[in-house]
């Protein structure tokens, strides 16, 4: 089957990860309690005491950043999760800052002027209008840009023909030659990849592999299950045009995230331009929108996670 993508360089920021968090917050434990209750809960386990050693204090800073950002009483709130085991350096190599790497990202824009003055709505969740698969998650692998372009692909398709499928991010990780697998891709690239190779298998007949890192070698035993005909772009800090494009369906974004609030986000919307930035290194799926009281707000699918985004142009950041 054939789709249009609507796409990609609307990039937006602020975004809030709403990541598993476990309960070690208490300020009744202690640091040596909480990593306990820690390793418990993500079932971790290290292959040596130096590897431990190394992980207990990247989380022991973890803890301190936590409790010195919540007693500021913000809109958002920081706790333990997953990550918590890892330096900033370290989350930052395995799960951001590949998409920036990439030489084509300056490539010349296929802007769809029609967007800013296009339809919207009051609020559009294509989750639960069931155009999203659940979410995926891209392991140690820096292949956020495969999961946003199978997501946008699988919105499309779903919206078209009533179905929903899930496509194949290892094949454009393994066959996709122009991006470069786990070390980083672009959204477009992985678009043209789909439209000349004719398509794009499913993930049940080419399953996710790479979740330790690892690129893996092309395999062609699949059938492609739908191709790309052409994507457009979406208008840089033009809010009324990614609402336009997103009421037609989910919409592959350039975010930063960067910014260490990400691996310990617990809850709450940034509304902070600190949190903002315009180095763009993540791909993910803007999903909806709607509004949550006087917060209006972007619904994006992550390569891990859901997240909620504050909505505002002066949270907007890029170039």
């Amino acid at each position: 089957m054939s789709l249009t993508a609507l796409l990609i360089a609307a990039y937006m920021c602020a975004v809030a990860f709403a990541t598993t968090s476990v309960r070690v917050d208490s300020a009744s434990m202690n640091t040596t309690t909480k990593w306990l209750s820690f390793k418990k809960a993500f079932g971790k386990s290290y292959t040596t005491d130096a590897e431990e050693a190394k992980a207990f204090d990247a989380f022991e800073t973890n803890e301190a950043i936590i409790n010195a950002h919540n007693a500021k009483n913000l809109t958002f709130t920081l706790g333990h999760n997953k990550f918590s085991d890892l330096s900033w350096e370290e989350f930052h190599s395995i799960y951001v800052g590949t998409v920036k790497k990439n030489p084509h990202l300056r490539r010349a824009k296929n802007y769809d002027q029609t967007l800013s003055t296009g339809p919207t709505a009051d609020a559009v969740d294509w989750v639960t209008a069931g155009a999203v698969t659940k979410v995926k998650d891209q392991g140690q692998c820096g292949s956020c840009w495969a999961f946003s372009t199978t997501g946008s692909l699988e919105g499309a398709y779903q919206i078209s023909n009533g179905q929903l499928v899930s496509f194949s991010e290892q094949q454009l990780v393994s066959c996709d030659k122009v991006d470069d697998g786990c070390s980083g891709g672009l959204m477009e690239n992985a678009f043209d990849w789909i439209k000349k190779n004719g398509g794009i298998c499913t993930e049940d007949s080419y399953p996710y592999e790479s979740s330790s890192g690892s690129s893996g070698s092309c395999k062609t035993a699949c059938d492609n299950a739908a191709t790309v005909t052409g994507y457009t772009d979406v208008t840089p800090k033009d809010e009324k045009a990614l609402l336009a494009a997103v009421t037609k369906g989910p919409v592959s974004v350039a975010i930063e995230a960067d910014k260490s609030a990400f691996q310990l986000y617990s809850g709450g919307v940034f509304t902070s331009a600190s949190s903002c930035g315009t180095q763009l290194d993540h791909g993910v799926l803007a999903v909806g929108y709607g509004t949550d009281g006087s917060n209006n707000y972007w619904k994006v699918k992550n390569s891990w996670v859901l997240l909620g985004v504050r909505r505002a142009i002066s949270a907007w950041c890029a170039t």
